[in-house]
């Protein structure tokens, strides 16, 4: 793939940031600032406990923004008939698609650090390295599986039901169908009554997310190979 040139580069980055934002610059943002307010945050009295709570609210709810930012980051294209962008002499597809994929994902970073700074500031002090691992998996996971889904489908609303079908799936079961893969894994253990028997020592909630974060990687592996591959069909 030919690297484009600076001043080229700074057009296509700019211009991926104007249409992600333009499209989701309220909802993401919105979750946010009002997450640490909508939902419960109990002062046990130990401050272990306050930890995990914070880590399981920001675990389970923090993908969300992932879904809102990144599912619709191809499908749009389409539904907006700017799908001949992608043919243009000036960007190959692999540089649309990659620089999109680095706006949407940096955006998609600086939310959900957002969201563990209210945490700390307003409930409990998380430590920043556990509580990425926790949360960005899970999160880029379901907008990459979501933006995967919109290219296969051209269709936005199909790129978001899906990804919200997976989580309602994950919530629901508790990782008994997806084992070491569940997206929860980091406070599945909660309550020690119902932990997710998969996940035995062997396996523990760190190897869960890297095999998350695998996963992630495979997905945009394969939306490039299907932009690529798909010639002037994509019109």
């Amino acid at each position: 793939m030919k690297i484009p040139s600076v001043s080229l580069t700074t057009t296509l980055v700019c211009y991926q940031a104007r249409l992600i934002l333009h499209v989701n610059i309220w909802l993401a943002p919105l979750i946010a600032l009002l997450l640490p307010v909508v939902f419960f945050l109990p002062d046990f009295a130990q401050v272990e406990e306050r930890v995990l709570w914070a880590l399981r609210i920001a675990e389970t709810f923090v993908p969300f923004v992932g879904i809102l930012i990144c599912a619709n980051l191809i499908s749009q294209e389409w539904e907006n008939h700017m799908a001949d962008l992608w043919l243009t002499k000036s960007f190959s597809r692999g540089d649309l698609l990659l620089s999109r994929l680095a706006v949407g994902v940096g955006i998609t970073t600086l939310v959900v650090l957002v969201i563990i700074a209210q945490l700390s500031l307003t409930y409990v002090p998380l430590n920043l390295g556990e509580a990425l691992l926790v949360t960005l998996p899970p999160t880029l996971f379901l907008g990459m599986l979501g933006m995967t889904i919109g290219l296969i489908l051209r269709n936005s609303a199909a790129a978001f039901i899906i990804p919200i079908g997976y989580w309602l799936f994950e919530v629901t079961t508790r990782g008994n169908y997806t084992g070491p893969f569940y997206l929860f894994a980091r406070t599945a253990c909660f309550d020690p009554a119902n932990c997710v028997a998969a996940l035995t020592p062997s396996a523990t909630w760190i190897f869960s997310k890297l095999l998350i974060l695998g996963l992630t990687v495979v997905l945009v592996t394969l939306a490039m190979w299907l932009l690529q591959r798909g010639g002037r069909s994509w019109r």
